[in-house]
């Protein structure tokens, strides 16, 4: 009988690979696999060895009981050879030697063996690494004759397909000697890798390369361990800090091979953290036991299982199922980490490395510029004494000390490994005729923006010189690499370019009062504007020398550094003046970068937010798996707080320090930093590392942006109308570009501006201060003050509602036409941009509650007016989608009652006025079912939901969960004790990025940023597609184009899952009335619930088919979604009804459960036969815990 608990993990993979998974193609083309005993399927089977997994309760939830598996059921191999699409690759050993291989892949792991060739060998024959990697060899000679005609047919096969590695545990569980001294561990562990690394190159010169290798995982923890010696805690840890040494060495050896080896993607798994953890904290995992094997094995814990004994009962509770092995059920939480973090199996996940190319990269260079923090050995070929080419520097680098200033990486290093590049060597250290196409670095430690910053130490190349370098290597390229001047430019605006200066014109410039003035001639906010300025003019030069994507990261918390910190009287951490004094340049930076992001055409100025992290870090340390913020890991001169001192050892557990030195953080800091840049938007701004190198210079993300609303989104529209609300006077726009009062009602940008960065287009201006040219990247609308109904915030003046707003983009449409060859390509054009609305604020605040001016609240309840809002804004939503939209965004109304003008004015409790937000929770409530209706109604729409409500108001909760020190007071000085606008030219407060309210109506830029953030990237926010998905939806003349997810789903089942059809039979058996049924749906269907079922929630924006022959109907079947959820009724209504069924009587429990099984079998069948592919079968519920029954007979289901 398959295990019960065999099947929840294997479910959660089922459901993956059913919906993305094409049935007649796959991700890869084979899997090979390489190991030991946790991926061996059965090749110690035919060897003769003592090793040998051939018997139960070995297999006993795997689908053909006991293969050879060392676990209760599957493999992480057998898990990824499903989400490859793959069948599980077989045994090597199990064919024959004139036996058809099979092209879907093999495994020639052997249980015991090792990377060394006698690891093992007294347990019998086995294959070592060496040896199954001479079996693939011959495996390749039989597969050519085969099946390939040519060389290149096999290598771009072998090119496109996944090899897993999993080896190296037992060279010490078995094979190391226990009384080796810490070098000679070190020395042993040199020995395995460079082992490794041969035979991983032999896999490369065969053909592979996409090749995940995998850590040795905590043997100190598995009960053959821990049985036999004496231990506190869980683990026996001086095992563990064995392959702890070998662990360290992995990573540097597999980035080694991916740089020197073209066209190679080595991937690391770090198995060894999350198995740790999961022993450590197995409730985190859903685990009860991370002791003891699961089965009853030999020697009290110590061996394999004994054969036919039975296993414990709750197998997916336990973490080993021997004395060596886990079970299933943590397999599959390896692999499904692998497949989809980028953190577990670094630098991409398999996910993401089945899309990659082996001949191609993310970018064809990577250039770096900045200071120490990124200098690779520059300052080595200049008279200087700022040099870092000694140890301990470089001491956990893979060539040592190379001059970079910390134990390993940099930020610039991690970024190389993410674009699958070499990393950048120093500018210096080569000849201007031989430099090479993958980029270089020119940044120069102690040097910075201002040219005489650093000088006291020696000669640096500051900001200038850098791009001056830059300069002569962009005519010595072109020169030797490209001779069509296109083609060149091509590859520069492909390049990714990283910036981080600026630190050393504070610390050895203005902090450094004794060598220089500029303290004396420079207010700290002077001081920054002149930094910024110098800045801008050296980005300006390299985007004229063809850069494009460009990275520039703020300044750390320099108060935080030792250097700062051992020098100067404190409290807390760090010197929080000094950090302050560098906040003025963080704070210039990012209006900056915009400003040329905009007037520079193509370009994408990114803004690395490394501050806000570094001091999180330095604050909480913990949090970040470090346990030292404030004291340098190696020995540094003059009481720790300068550079190393050469040659002395430093600490031994640098990965748990912060700071190297008395100025540069570690290898593991350098780590977190490079990660956030490449996988976090509002770490790097607007775009990640990840989005930036998918983004065309030529091309947006989309055609334009349309903005509708109110206040929060009016970009000046108010300005141009006779009205008091306005924004057009500072401080509002204190925080935007030129510090410029646009007719923003906040301190700098709104949501859509950030939605403009996001999506690579300008602002969207006010549409009532175009005069003459139309831009064709979209306007605003939105208008101060109104709402969706025609009086709303007429006591104010002169304001745009929404039908009139709709009406001026009616006039849009038709200056539009003139600009377009035809009414098919405006259309698509208007089909592909984006449109995003948030309005209705008003109707409540100067509508529904302004009874002074409207007598609304007596005309309707709550309900009403709130049905009245979504009447009136569906029909003016209609009339987009009638004049061409098709992406469109509504966002919620947010938490008025939390608004200082409200809560100011009214008596409450807690934080805000609860019975206002109950008001708009009626809109808001009603506000998904209108959206879902029209995009089911109109055909080729989509209709977005932001959720602003549960954001803002758990900001508002929760403030420094989101960061905010104030979430219940105006930044800005506002009229009327706080509950109206700014006051005209007022000072604001200082931390307004901390601030939730910029005044007694409007949000701060940080909380409009967090908005944008998530609508951009969480589709729990904007739902049911963010924005990153929604611009990728294509339409075509108003239809849905052949991008769906599944071109139809065929629904099988009961009343789980039925929609209509019992409407149709004779039967009682119906729900096609209303109350209760339906009433979160709109109508009575016949759902036999309040809504949607489980069958709703997929059905989306299907196509209909044309078959042209019988090969597309046959196509159309294999990639339809087939969901059956069917079974409860035959307990239900007929083995559980004994008085109308004798089926109780006839079989028992279990025998019923196979009837069932047969049957259901047997239809599977069937559809298949008719070409079903992709079936999605759901489990039964716990029928014993419905009212039916629990309320009536006390019952025990048999599973």
């Amino acid at each position: 009988m398959i295990s019960k608990y065999s099947i929840t993990s294997s479910f959660i993979f089922l459901l993956f690979i059913t919906s993305s998974t094409n049935a007649t193609s796959r991700l890869a083309p084979a899997l090979y696999v390489f190991g030991d005993s946790l991926l061996d399927s059965g090749n110690n089977n035919y060897l003769q060895t003592i090793i040998k997994a051939n018997y139960s309760p070995y297999g006993e939830d795997f689908v053909n009981k006991s293969t050879g598996r060392f676990s209760n059921g599957k493999t992480v191999a057998d898990f990824i050879a499903e989400f490859l699409g793959l069948p599980y690759a077989p045994p090597f050993l199990s064919f024959k030697p004139r036996d058809k291989l099979p092209l879907t892949g093999l495994n020639y792991a052997s249980g015991a063996c090792g990377i060394l060739p006698d690891t093992g060998h007294h347990l019998g024959d086995l294959l070592s690494l060496e040896e199954q990697v001479g079996l693939f060899q011959d495996t390749l000679v039989r597969l050519q004759g085969r099946y390939f005609k040519s060389s290149k047919e096999l290598s771009e096969y072998l090119s496109k397909s996944i090899f897993i590695i999993s080896i190296g545990s037992n060279d010490y569980i078995s094979n190391y000697p226990a009384t080796l001294l810490h070098d000679a561990n070190k020395r042993f562990a040199r020995l395995l890798t460079s082992k490794l690394s041969h035979q991983l190159q032999r896999l490369y010169n065969l053909g592979a390369r996409k090749i995940v290798v995998s850590e040795i995982g905590p043997i100190g923890c598995v009960p053959a361990i821990t049985s036999q010696n004496k231990h506190k805690g869980k683990c026996v840890e001086h095992k563990n800090r064995l392959v702890a040494e070998y662990n360290s060495m992995l990573p540097a050896m597999l980035q080694n091979l991916t740089s020197s080896l073209q066209g190679s993607s080595f991937l690391n798994g770090h198995a060894y953290r999350l198995a740790y953890d999961a022993i450590i904290n197995p409730s985190n995992y859903g685990l009860m036991d991370a002791s003891n094997p699961c089965c009853k094995t030999w020697l009290s814990g110590i061996e394999g299982c004994i054969p036919f004994a039975e296993p414990c009962d709750r197998r997916d509770k336990y973490y080993f199922w021997d004395g060596y092995h886990p079970s299933e059920i943590v397999y599959s939480h390896f692999a499904s980490r692998c497949i989809n973090n980028a953190s577990f199996c670094s630098p991409f996940s398999l996910k993401e490395l089945v899309k990659i190319s082996a001949t191609t990269q993310l970018a064809p260079a990577l250039y770096v510029f900045g200071d120490s923090l990124l200098d690779s050995g520059n300052n080595n070929f200049l008279p200087t004494v700022a040099r870092a080419n000694y140890l301990p520097y470089g001491a956990n680098f893979v060539n040592r000390s190379t001059g970079r200033f910390t134990n390993g990486k940099t930020v610039a290093d991690f970024i190389a490994e993410f674009l699958g590049l070499p990393y950048s060597p120093p500018f210096l250290s080569y000849k201007r005729d031989l430099l090479p196409l993958t980029g270089l670095n020119y940044a120069s430690g102690s040097c910075g923006i201002l040219p005489e910053t650093g000088s006291p130490f020696g000669q640096c190349l500051n900001f200038e010189e850098q791009v001056g370098l830059f300069q002569d290597s962009v005519k010595s390229l072109q020169q030797r690499y490209f001779q069509i001047l296109v083609d060149f430019s091509n590859y520069l605006s492909k390049s990714v370019f990283i910036v981080s200066i600026g630190s050393n014109d504070y610390i050895n410039n203005y902090l450094e009062t004794s060598l220089y003035d500029t303290s004396k001639r420079y207010t700290p906010q002077q001081f920054a504007q002149l930094l910024v300025y110098k800045l801008s003019q050296q980005l300006e030069r390299l985007y004229n020398l063809g850069a494009r994507k460009i990275v520039v990261f703020e300044l750390g918390p320099i108060g935080c550094l030792p250097w700062i910190t051992r020098n100067n009287k404190h409290t807390g951490q760090c010197v929080e003046d000094t950090n302050q004094i560098v906040s003025y340049f963080n704070n210039m930076l990012p209006a900056m970068l915009q400003n040329l992001t905009t007037s520079l055409k193509g370009s994408n100025f990114i803004n690395g937010h490394g501050h806000g992290v570094g001091y999180d870090a330095i604050i909480n340390p913990s949090k970040y798996g470090i346990a030292d913020a404030s004291n340098p890991c190696c020995t540094a001169f003059f009481n720790g707080t300068s550079g190393c001192i050469p040659y002395l050892r430093p600490c031994n557990n640098t990965n748990k320090h912060y700071f190297w030195d008395g100025y540069h953080p570690t290898e593991d800091v350098y780590s977190i930093l490079a990660s956030g840049c490449i996988n976090n938007a509002s770490f790097c701004t607007p775009r990640s590392l990840k989005d930036l190198v998918k983004v065309s210079n030529a091309t947006q993300l989309a055609p334009a942006l349309y903005v509708f609303g109110d206040s929060l989104f009016d970009s000046g529209n108010n300005n141009l109308l006779p009205t008091i609300a306005r924004a057009n006077y500072l401080p509002y726009g204190a925080n935007f570009v030129n510090k410029s009062s646009t007719g923003r009602f906040t301190n700098g940008k709104t949501v859509p501006d950030f939605v403009a960065e996001f999506l690579g287009l300008p602002y969207s201006p006010p549409f009532l201060k175009i005069r003459d040219k139309l831009p064709l990247t979209g306007l605003n609308y939105a208008s101060g003050s109104c709402g969706i109904l025609p009086e709303t915030g007429r006591p104010f003046g002169k304001c745009l509602n929404f039908e009139e707003q709709v009406s001026l983009f009616d006039e849009t449409v038709k200056l539009l036409r003139r600009h377009f060859t035809s009414s098919k390509v405006l259309s698509n054009y208007l089909s592909k941009s984006i449109f995003i609305i948030s309005i209705g604020s008003n109707d409540y605040l100067s509508s529904y509650l302004g009874t002074l001016s409207f007598n609304t609240n007596v005309r309707y309840t709550p309900q009403q007016f709130a049905q009245l809002l979504i009447e009136k804004l569906s029909h003016q939503f209609q009339r987009l989608y009638n004049l061409g939209a098709r992406k469109i965004v509504m966002f919620e109304i947010g938490p008025i009652g939390c608004i200082p003008s409200i809560t100011r004015k009214n008596k409450h409790s807690g934080k805000c006025v609860e019975d206002k937000n109950q008001l708009v929770s009626y809109f808001n409530n009603m506000l998904p079912t209108m959206l879902q209706n029209l995009t089911s109604c109109l055909e080729g729409s989509t209709f977005v939901n932001g959720h602003a409500h549960w954001l803002g108001y758990d900001a508002v909760i929760n403030p420094p969960k989101y960061g905010l020190v104030d979430s219940s007071n105006p930044c800005c000085i506002a009229w009327f004790n706080g509950t109206s606008g700014c006051i005209p030219f007022l000072k604001p407060c200082s931390n307004a990025n901390q601030h939730y309210f910029w005044d007694a109506y409007h949000l701060t830029e940080a909380m409009y940023s967090l908005f944008a953030s998530h609508c951009i990237n969480d589709k729990s926010f904007c739902e049911p597609f963010n924005l990153k998905e929604l611009q990728f939806l294509a339409f075509a003349h108003g239809q849905a184009s052949n991008t769906s997810l599944t071109p139809a789903m065929f629904i099988f089942g009961e009343t789980m899952i039925n929609s209509e059809n019992n409407n149709s039979i004779m039967t009682i058996a119906r729900e096609n009335y209303r109350h209760p049924h339906g009433i979160d749906f709109g109508y009575p269907t016949d759902r036999f619930c309040n809504g949607i079922s489980a069958a709703g929630c997929a059905d989306h924006n299907h196509v209909q088919p044309i078959f042209q022959k019988p090969t597309d109907l046959t196509q159309y079947i294999a990639k339809s979604l087939f969901l059956i959820s069917i079974g409860s009724n035959d307990y239900i209504n007929n083995y559980l009804q004994p008085s109308t069924y004798a089926s109780s009587q006839i079989y028992s429990g279990e025998g019923f459960a196979v009837l069932i099984i047969n049957n259901f079998s047997e239809q599977l069948s069937k559809l298949y036969i008719l070409g079903v592919r992709k079936t999605v079968c759901a489990r039964l519920g716990p029928l014993g815990c419905i009212p039916s029954f629990s309320s009536q007979t006390k019952l025990v289901v048999e599973t």
